[in-house]
């Protein structure tokens, strides 16, 4: 039986009237045959405006108290409040979080210790205690403006730091949410009352069921009708809603009258009808528009294009024979620019492929030799950092890795030194990393993910074997190259920046990478790195890190409870052995992992062997010269999974 071909016009018409005329048909007929269906949107309104406020109050809350955290645990705080270093930092604190009014360190006794204030504020300033027990209180300045008080107990030492902080976020919180003008949205507390959005005693306009509900540790958010009575007899429902505030003693809460959801509903009925008359009527005249800006155009450009290729491009309507026209035609762009080219002592600089946290990489080319190398940058400038011991690491690090000659290790030529920055010349891979592939595929199938793995882990092996532990295995330090090559790079670069800083309680890694065990103070051995192996290679099929988290501390909370579930639950292609193998990667007791990358390389290579596995550059559409065949991928050997310095102090 021969499709139906309609033409463009009717096609027009007809969407026009499903997206106008049917959504408001669907509408009176909904509002026609279910009394409560507007009163149900009311209740679903304020459940969101509720939690919406609730979310951002906490938000606000979360970020103040991370900064007291972090004040109440500084070094320079711990050792002597009245040093000039801790001054420094209470001063950069206010420069810096301009909702800071004050922020104070104070002794168990409740005297303060050092007291910072921001200058202009004494006319609004609420005064700055150090004897209150609360952890979080909401203070009203002179003005009348908001103030949240936060008190953190140092970490360590006896003490603590109070911080006082404008309460404009939590009053935008509660403020910003667009509800009926009848309508009340309010923070409160069970001790304090309300206190944002009305007067302390407006709690009393709530429920009593509703705020037990609010105040209760088992539901976090909830809604609910109750029936009204008020003082002069009358009665009604009223709606109601309410959310915790995460951290805090605190919950939103709202409440509006149903009368005013009926009464909406009468006037929402009238201009429902008043818009579906003019959806009809809209509906008639971009009909007549689009036939004569769109569909004669079209019927003209196919028949142009028609006769430009034969006068056949078979039959259907406009579209149809444009698409058969269309199809004879191919179109290639390419771009390209010219960097002014930029000379460093042998190397001539004439690409900047990336930058990462710790500084960039740039294609260059050694005039000497005639090669293309990468230069990869090596910032020193941090205080924190040992100049001296940072560059002989990396002169050692260079030595040992230029030493192993395998073909999954990125080859080491050379390391120069300039200022305070350091330069390695490296092999200049041309393709692009795994974190870039992952970002454009998401994921990989079974077969390229061991391919990918039995190369990486061939790398590690060789690196092992050498006495050489890579200390940041993760998808950006992996390059897959235009030739099909795998190769590993970046080995000890985070592990040398972390031994060359004075803190004895960091390590430098990318969290979601790191091994359980450098977080309990345990030492980063070759288990280590094939623990992030692993992750790598989940990653791959799953399409995400199962440890990462977008807060530090989430990702190490994850790394330390998170089991994930197994490859084979929710991808019935991959092997079960396969499957297994990365369990067993993923050990978070580092007796029980494997440690020999030797041999995790011969099991990928036999799996490999067996189900027929390779990689292949083009599997990745990194070939040269092949049309992209989804977004383009930028070369860039850095990691948008940045390296950092993880204190592990106070596990």
């Amino acid at each position: 039986m021969k499709r139906l071909q309609l033409p463009l016009l009717a096609k027009l018409v007809l969407a026009l009237v499903l997206m106008g005329a049917l959504p408001l048909g669907i509408t009176l007929l909904q509002l026609r045959t279910q009394g409560d269906v507007l009163l149900d949107q009311v209740q679903r309104t304020h459940i969101v405006a509720s939690g919406a406020a609730a979310e951002r109050a906490a938000a606000t809350v979360a970020g103040l108290r991370t900064l007291a955290e972090t004040l109440a645990g500084h070094p320079a705080v711990i050792a002597d409040a009245k040093s000039t270093a801790a001054q420094q930092l209470l001063r950069g604190t206010l420069q810096a979080r301009s909702e800071v009014g004050a922020v104070g360190v104070y002794n168990d006794a409740g005297e303060a210790v050092i007291l910072a204030r921001r200058p202009g504020l004494e006319g609004d300033l609420p005064e700055v205690d150090g004897l209150s027990e609360t952890l979080l209180s909401l203070l009203r300045g002179k003005s009348g403006r908001p103030w949240l008080r936060l008190r953190q107990v140092l970490n360590g030492a006896e003490g603590h730091v109070v911080l006082l902080a404008q309460a404009d976020g939590l009053a935008a919180a509660v403020g910003n949410q667009r509800l009926d003008t009848e309508a009340t949205l309010v923070l409160a507390g069970r001790a304090e009352g309300v206190l944002l959005g009305g007067a302390p005693s407006d709690l009393e306009l709530f429920p009593e069921e509703l705020l037990e509900q609010a105040w209760s540790d088992k539901m976090a958010s909830g809604a609910r009708r109750y029936e009204r009575r008020d003082a002069d007899g009358g009665q009604g429902d009223l709606v109601t809603a309410f959310a915790q505030v995460e951290g805090t003693p605190w919950a939103v809460l709202s409440r509006q009258p149903a009368q005013a959801a009926q009464a909406a509903e009468e006037r929402m009925r009238t201009v429902t009808w008043q818009a579906a008359a003019l959806a009809l009527g809209l509906t008639v005249l971009l009909a007549a528009g689009g036939f004569f800006t769109v569909v004669a155009p079209i019927r003209r450009l196919a028949a142009a294009q028609a006769k430009l290729v034969g006068g056949r491009v078979g039959g259907g309507s406009e579209i149809a024979q444009l698409e058969s026209s269309f199809k004879l035609l191919q179109k290639r762009i390419r771009d390209s620019e010219d960097l002014g080219e930029i000379f460093l002592g042998r190397y001539q600089v004439t690409d900047l492929v990336g930058s990462g946290a710790m500084g960039s990489v740039f294609r260059g080319w050694d005039d000497k030799l005639r090669r293309p190398v990468a230069l990869k940058t090596v910032h020193l400038d941090a205080e924190t950092v040992d100049h001296g011991k940072l560059l002989a690491g990396l002169r050692d690090e260079a030595a040992i890795t230029a030493r192993i000659h395998q073909p999954n290790i990125v080859t080491v030529y050379d390391i120069e030194e300039q200022g305070t920055s350091a330069f390695i010349a490296m092999e200049f891979v041309d393709g692009v990393n795994l974190q870039k592939l992952l970002h454009v595929r998401r994921r990989l199938s079974e077969g390229e993910a061991i391919a990918i793995g039995a190369g990486v882990a061939r790398g590690l092996a060789a690196a092992h074997a050498a006495g050489l532990v890579h200390h940041d295995v993760k998808p950006a330090n992996i390059l897959l190259g235009h030739d099909s090559s795998i190769k590993l790079t970046d080995f000890g670069v985070s592990q040398l920046i972390s031994a060359a800083t004075h803190a004895r309680d960091t390590i430098c890694g990318t969290p979601g990478y790191l091994a359980p065990e450098c977080f309990e103070g345990g030492e980063y051995t070759p288990s280590s790195d094939l623990w992030a192996f692993g992750v790598v290679l989940y990653e791959c099929i799953v399409g995400y890190n199962p440890f990462r988290g977008r807060q530090l501390r989430l990702s190490v909370a994850r790394t330390m409870t998170v089991e994930p579930e197994p490859l084979t639950e929710n991808h019935p292609g991959v092997p079960k052995s396969f499957s297994d193998l990365v369990a067993s990667l993923l050990e978070k007791d580092p007796d029980r992992r494997p440690n020999d990358a030797q041999r995790i390389a011969e099991q990928l290579e036999a799996l490999a062997e067996d189900h027929g596995f390779t990689w292949r550059a083009e599997l990745a559409d990194v070939k040269t010269g092949s049309p992209p065949k989804r977004p383009k991928l930028d070369r860039d050997l850095g990691s948008s999974a940045p390296t950092q310095l993880v204190t592990i102090k106070d596990r």
